[in-house]
């Protein structure tokens, strides 16, 4: 990793190794001592992004075209369910204690007791993922988000969420130029993970395409998972994973309430594009600068300008 510090830029966050920076609710203990170890079943869903990159979306994409003959389940869902994030919780550090944070249970062991086919999410590197996810090679989604787009949509989080600490723009732009944010190096992330993307059990798909022809998104997923939509069930998962749909489904749903109130919560706008209402020009040309370095011999994984 390109950053070696030993103190985290804020609170509420601890370093796995050294310059991989995480959040505490992604607890230190489940990753090192039992995410490695979890049973991969050869029907389970794996979706893979990095923080802020359409994670919820898929995940509710993936929940539609799984229980497309009973998509009320969607609604009976609570919030951790929608994104049952292998690495997350218990959220048992002294401090967050101590600071009244509502409590979250490991989300491993709901995932071990819970039916089949699974949704398992993460936004781990490959090397902390379960060994078995590589042995079996059950179906997998990468979800590629513009970078930019990714950090403006996580620094509103850090400032919506009770488990992250408060910040400024100022001070997370600098750790993001360091790549000493939360979930480590996005570059690294896609590199490690490019290393998969050509087998036939992993689906890599680009955020913006699902924006810009969410109906062709979803069929590709649905033939992926080898689950025959009709075309009129494909327009009803594309209804139900809307954005509008599922920023109004967060109003009822169970768990939110881990969300300051007044805040946007899991879901922010949800587009393509909003990066530039946030980087100066410098800040931007840092990053490209920073993107080209990291990425060379990567460049089919590269942004450039708006998207890829």
């Amino acid at each position: 990793m390109a950053n070696e510090e030993v103190t985290p830029p804020w609170p509420k966050s601890y370093y796995l190794r050294p310059g991989y920076l995480m959040p505490m609710c992604m607890n230190k203990k489940t990753i090192e001592n039992r995410v490695k170890d979890f049973e991969v079943r050869q029907d389970d869903v794996f979706i893979v992004t990095f923080a802020k990159a359409g994670t919820m979306w898929m995940n509710q994409i993936v929940d539609a075209i799984l229980n497309i003959d009973n998509l009320s389940v969607l609604h009976e869902r609570e919030h951790f369910e929608m994104i049952p994030l292998v690495e997350m919780g218990p959220t048992d550090e002294p401090g967050m204690v101590a600071a009244g944070i509502p409590f979250v249970p490991a989300l491993i062991d709901a995932l071990q007791a819970a039916p089949s086919p699974r949704r398992v999410s993460t936004h781990l590197f490959p090397e902390f993922c379960p060994s078995q996810l590589f042995e079996k090679k059950p179906k997998c989604i990468h979800v590629m988000r513009h970078p930019k787009d990714c950090f403006v949509s996580f620094f509103a989080f850090h400032n919506s969420i009770e488990m992250l600490a408060d910040i400024t723009w100022e001070q997370y732009i600098v750790e993001v130029l360091k790549e000493n944010v939360e979930h480590g190096s996005y570059f690294d992330f896609i590199k490690k993970w490019a290393d998969y993307a050509d087998e036939p059990w992993m689906l890599w798909i680009k955020f913006e395409d699902m924006k810009r022809d969410p109906k062709t998104a979803v069929r590709k997923v649905a033939d992926f998972l080898e689950k025959g939509l009709t075309d009129e069930q494909v327009d009803e998962v594309v209804r139900v994973t809307s954005f509008s749909y599922m920023k109004q489904m967060q109003k009822t749903r169970k768990g939110t309430e881990v969300f300051e109130e007044g805040t946007s919560g899991q879901q922010r706008k949800g587009i393509v594009g909003d990066w530039k209402k946030w980087f100066t020009v410098e800040q931007s040309n840092a990053f490209d600068e920073l993107s080209k370095k990291k990425m060379k011999g990567f460049e089919k994984y590269m942004y450039v300008d708006d998207i890829l």
